[in-house]
């Protein structure tokens, strides 16, 4: 801990869970927000731009909170659309599944795996 800085949130909490007897885990967050949590591949595409809300600019912004997954269609003609935040929470709820059940952590959340597996 630095002088004027506050603490890095989280190492108390974790702490404490120790001292309680909890077993604490750390999951590495490496391509869980760009994999489909429902076809595991990376094949996302943004949705687009909206209008800037900024009331003194003028045209397009991007929108970063939205994905549409490209392989994995919810109905015949329309793409599945997913949350960034919720896609990283499903993805580290698989990885935590699998190092629960031994079999270590999935490829396509591996680094140095670049391909759709």
């Amino acid at each position: 801990m630095q002088r004027f800085h506050e603490p890095i949130r989280g190492i108390g909490l974790r702490r404490q869970l120790k001292r309680l007897g909890f077993t604490v885990y750390l999951i590495d967050e490496y391509l869980t927000s760009q994999v489909c949590p429902k076809c595991s591949r990376r094949s996302l595409e943004h949705i687009g731009y909206v209008s800037n809300p900024r009331p003194f600019r003028d045209g397009q912004v991007r929108r970063w909170g939205q994905v549409h997954c490209q392989t994995c269609p919810a109905s015949p003609n329309v793409r599945r659309t997913w949350n960034r935040d919720l896609m990283a929470t499903l993805n580290m709820t698989i990885i935590l599944l699998f190092h629960r059940f031994g079999l270590g952590r999935p490829l396509v959340y591996s680094r140095g795996q670049h391909h759709n597996v």
